[in-house]
């Protein structure tokens, strides 16, 4: 996809959840930005960094959230995830997850597809190496790396020549500004997900995202540095896909 703002080779952001985060919301938060819109979209949460005290009740939680969304035709009744685009993408994701799972990820919902419908998928034990962590997905699998504290969660997040969006979910705000401040990527959003571009402000992406921040920039001065869009809740909002 090569919207000026990621390549299409760009691996999916990351979602951060620290160990005192509200994992029932932060895994709301978190089926919302892989499984929306199919996970086909720029903004979408591919790689989910969860702090190893709490990834056996978040990953829980994101198994049953992706449960409970019905996949067909839009036209035909009441989903929640239509098709992939063509037979291409849906045989490639297909790909991203077969070669994973050779190397040791695990599938614990999900994993399977009716031509170009694919049920939402939830896989643990990914690694740095495999496909669902260095490749950008464009399909609705959340792909779950446990870390051991923050600095591993920003090593990993920052293990990509890209960086257009993020997410740091955490009851210690101060603990996730920290976070977000050493992240690489143009947009980070502070307990809540990834797909979210309501407010126009000056983003654009780090690295080998995008061209610029082209986007709400009052001068040319403003092609020739780089900015960081961070936005902040107290807590994490609800969202449909819970």
């Amino acid at each position: 996809m090569r919207d000026g703002y990621r390549d299409r080779q760009d691996p999916r952001p990351p979602v951060a959840e620290c160990p005192r985060a509200d994992v029932e919301a932060a895994a709301g938060a978190g089926a919302w930005g892989s499984f929306f819109h199919q996970g086909q979209i720029c903004l979408t949460t591919g790689r989910h960094l969860v702090h190893e005290r709490v990834a056996g009740a978040y990953t829980d939680a994101l198994v049953a959230h992706a449960r409970t969304l019905t996949v067909g035709d839009p036209s035909t009744g009441d989903v929640h995830l239509g098709p992939i685009i063509n037979e291409t993408q849906a045989a490639n994701v297909d790909r991203i997850l077969a070669e994973s799972v050779a190397q040791g990820a695990v599938v614990r919902t999900g994993g399977v597809r009716d031509g170009l419908f694919y049920q939402p998928t939830v896989v643990t034990g990914v690694r740095p190496g495999m496909p669902l962590f260095d490749e950008e997905i464009f399909g609705p699998i959340a792909a779950i790396t446990t870390v051991a504290d923050d600095a591993e969660a920003v090593r990993l997040a920052n293990r990509t020549s890209f960086g257009l969006a993020s997410a740091v979910v955490s009851a210690d705000l101060g603990r996730a500004q920290r976070v977000a401040g050493q992240l690489r990527t143009g947009v980070v959003h502070i307990n809540d997900q990834t797909v979210l571009h309501e407010v126009y402000g000056p983003i654009g992406g780090i690295g080998a995202s995008g061209n610029g921040f082209n986007h709400s920039t009052l001068t040319n001065a403003d092609q020739f540095t780089e900015w960081q869009w961070v936005t902040s809740r107290a807590e994490v909002p609800a969202y449909p896909f819970r």
